[in-house]
């Protein structure tokens, strides 16, 4: 079942930002061995395919500011 429609792309995009943001201490906090989720870290190269596609959606999410903005001033 395919969850994400087209118009959710900027919600997609908005937490992908935001783990990219917080990578440092989401990874730090999955290193603590008391709390024994050090399965869930994320690795360097699995972050960066992160930033990749928060790239391509800002794009996305752009375009569809800029036609909001333009249909209000219509």
């Amino acid at each position: 079942m395919d969850l994400i429609i087209a118009t959710r792309w900027n919600y997609t995009y908005e937490m992908l930002n935001f783990a990219y943001i917080y990578r440092v201490p989401y990874n730090e906090l999955c290193e603590n061995h008391d709390m024994k989720i050090r399965k869930y870290k994320i690795e360097d190269y699995e972050w960066e395919i992160v930033r990749q596609l928060a790239n391509i959606l800002k794009v996305s999410w752009s375009i569809i500011l800029i036609t909001l903005i333009k249909a209000e001033v219509v």
